[in-house]
């Protein structure tokens, strides 16, 4: 009996990398997978590969068509969401600032933040009511760069503290129907993909002996990072034990990570065993910066099926 039986899974970027591992390990666990990613050939892969066990989605996730489009296949497939791995991610490769030109600045601006963040908030909210039914949970892929500087270029590290900032907002606003949760590997082996406007690629393949030798000096383990396993367990309700807006960190940052504030309001039913797409009435006072905060309960009310659809 695997930890994940009867789960269903959409993770995004799940061609390669970070994002396959979880793919395949989230199917030994005996969850059921949809794999959204723009890499057709790795689609074609992993679906030989694993088989029925996922279904493949070809889509531009910086779109709000491809956001959608990944969640409605993965719930026409399998009937349900109960976890959604926001993976998707490109890189800078370490380009300095002043490198860059100012046009380059605007175009790798848009392409970053387009895949490591807005794709990020479109999956989300396209995900949101399926979630909701299922009271399900939310897995971003971050970074030693959501926490420090030197991870990459200012144009990555900026994206990767932008998605902590997301998923510690989700986990308060979306506490407690839906748990929200990160990951942030250290320096991993993966193929993640370098837009042109960066420049030429040099340096070693990712799959290579010089590769690892590159990594070892600044893992103290020696043994270069995956993610596969914590979020195998915060996909797993009856394993997870986080506090909504945590998130799990690898290599050298374990020993320093910050813990983001719990959401205040209690866990709560609802009439009739569903939950239907919240939004919350009324609120106590702004929490003071930097303490846990205990205020009386929110109030909860369906949110109007006509603010679902903001112009």
């Amino acid at each position: 009996m695997g930890a994940l039986d009867g789960q269903v899974a959409l993770v995004t970027g799940g061609a390669s990398g970070i994002g396959r591992a979880v793919v395949e390990r989230y199917v030994r666990e005996g969850a059921r997978v949809g794999v959204a990613d723009v890499d057709a050939a790795g689609l074609a892969s992993l679906k030989a590969a694993l088989g029925d066990e996922v279904v493949v989605v070809e889509a531009d996730l910086t779109t709000p068509a491809g956001a959608v489009a990944a969640v409605r296949r993965t719930v026409d497939a399998f009937g349900k969401l109960d976890v959604l791995v926001g993976n998707a991610g490109i890189f800078d490769s370490f380009t300095e600032f002043a490198d860059l030109s100012i046009e380059q600045v605007a175009e790798g601006y848009g392409l970053v933040f387009g895949v490591n963040v807005l794709a990020q908030l479109l999956v989300a909210r396209a995900a949101l009511p399926e979630l909701v039914k299922t009271e399900g949970s939310i897995i971003f892929t971050l970074s030693n760069s959501s926490l420090y500087p030197d991870g990459g270029g200012v144009m990555y590290v900026a994206s990767k503290h932008a998605d902590l900032g997301i998923m510690r907002q989700l986990a308060h606003e979306l506490a407690p129907v839906i748990r929200v949760n990160g990951v942030a590997p250290g320096a991993t082996r993966t193929p993640i993909r370098t837009p042109a406007v960066f420049g030429e690629q040099g340096g070693p393949a990712f799959d290579s002996p010089e590769m690892d030798q590159a990594i070892e000096p600044i893992i103290p383990i020696g043994i270069p990072g995956r993610a596969r396993g914590p979020c195998r367990r915060l996909c797993a309700a009856r394993l997870a034990r986080r506090q909504p807006g945590d998130h799990r960190l690898g290599d050298r940052d374990q020993r320093r990570a910050g813990r983001a504030r719990p959401a205040p309001h209690p866990r709560r039913r609802f009439p009739g065993g569903e939950i239907p797409l919240l939004r919350r009435v009324g609120s106590s006072a702004r929490p003071e910066c930097g303490r846990r905060h205990r205020s009386s309960p929110k109030r909860w009310a369906p949110l109007p099926s006509q603010m679902q659809h903001d112009d």
